[in-house]
């Protein structure tokens, strides 16, 4: 319980655009959803901490973030989830003016996503 209402505190200063306290809440969040196993709260805090990075400008920290989400999504073998990840990362290396690596990523996001409807409404979304 005590995870879910830091990552829910995180997401309200995410969402008020108060980017420094959204990652206090996501840090301290992070490794008690480590130490309990729990991958839902896992995944949540690394999005969070990476979206809150990208919003500060610190585009290698929220990259890093990214890329432990999709090593977390591997590990479960869940696809839907890395498509998103992947447009997230292709944002990052739009940002950092990479436009080869953006290109691969959205490009992993739009083989990723399924069905149909999926690919239509996520990949245009960034």
């Amino acid at each position: 319980m005590e995870t879910s209402a830091l990552l829910s505190l995180g997401d309200y200063y995410n969402t008020l655009g108060q980017m420094v306290q959204a990652v206090d809440y996501y840090e301290q969040a992070l490794p008690i959803a480590r130490r309990l196993g729990n991958r839902a709260d896992l995944f949540w805090a690394l999005r969070g901490l990476g979206d809150s990075y990208f919003a500060l400008g610190q585009i290698a920290r929220a990259i890093a973030y990214f890329e432990q989400q999709i090593d977390l999504e591997r590990s479960t073998n869940e696809t839907r989830g890395e498509g998103f990840i992947q447009q997230s990362l292709g944002r990052c290396y739009v940002e950092l003016g990479q436009a080869d690596r953006a290109l691969v990523a959205y490009r992993q996001a739009l083989d990723i996503s399924t069905p149909t409807a999926i690919r239509a409404t996520s990949v245009r979304r960034w």
